[in-house]
């Protein structure tokens, strides 16, 4: 039980900012959400706890179709396990469904596949379109945070992104700390230059790369040598002439 109010059914998951658990919120009818705690290092308390405060209490004002819904935040004054209390938390909207890269796997009839994936991109852009505007990068686009809501095989898949916790709301002119995951970072991210939302599209090409081409565009164990490749080399796709 966290806070006295959601109560732990299972583990979904972990991810490069903190843990998912399903819970039941008791305040809503037993209503189930997917509840996002930090990591351990990212506490409440530290310098960027107001901004956290802030970033969140937007998107709980957001309405889109493609986003996933957030219903509460703040901190974990009570939980059992003791050991995540201090750390910061979300509750979002619970996904029944698989991430993007499961669906795609799963289906393998070509013409079925490319209708899904253009389904799928039209969506991500409309999202990432919406929170753009709105001022928000995301940072961390991805397969696993491009849910597909439904079951394999629906006609009409609806897509939501997930998972905020590298996001930020941010002005262009100011420099942006290396965050997300390597293989769909930007490569201006990683070169430490001033960035803006446009990072976000890159890592929406690198995440239907992935999709299409059932790898990432750059690949490598040793994180620095990975970062070398997205610095210096060219994703290469195996069918070059396929339509899409």
């Amino acid at each position: 039980m966290i806070n006295f109010r959601y109560n732990i059914i299972e583990e979904l998951g972990e991810g490069g900012s903190g843990v998912v658990y399903l819970t039941e919120d008791i305040l809503h009818k037993n209503r189930r959400c997917a509840l996002k705690v930090l990591h351990a290092g990212d506490r409440l308390g530290s310098d960027d706890d107001e901004m956290f405060r802030n970033e969140i209490s937007v998107l709980v004002n957001f309405n889109h179709p493609n986003i996933v819904r957030i219903f509460d935040f703040g901190s974990v004054r009570h939980s059992d396990p003791p050991d995540l209390v201090g750390r910061r938390f979300f509750a979002m909207e619970y996904i029944q469904g698989m991430d993007s890269l499961a669906l795609i796997e799963g289906i393998k009839d070509q013409a079925e596949r490319v209708n899904i994936l253009e389904s799928l991109l039209l969506q991500s852009l409309s999202v990432l379109s919406y929170l753009h505007h709105e001022g928000i990068i995301h940072f961390d686009i991805k397969p696993q945070n491009l849910m597909v809501a439904g079951q394999q095989g629906a006609t009409t898949p609806v897509l939501k992104l997930t998972d905020f916790g590298f996001s930020e709301k941010k002005d262009v002119s100011h420099d942006i700390p290396l965050r997300g995951t390597l293989e769909y970072t930007a490569p201006e991210l990683l070169r430490g230059e001033a960035s803006d939302h446009r990072v976000d599209l890159y890592s929406l090409g690198a995440t239907f790369f992935h999709l299409l081409e059932g790898r990432c565009p750059f690949e490598d164990p040793d994180p620095i040598e990975l970062i070398k490749k997205v610095l210096s080399d060219k994703a290469v796709f195996s069918h070059p002439t396929q339509p899409v």
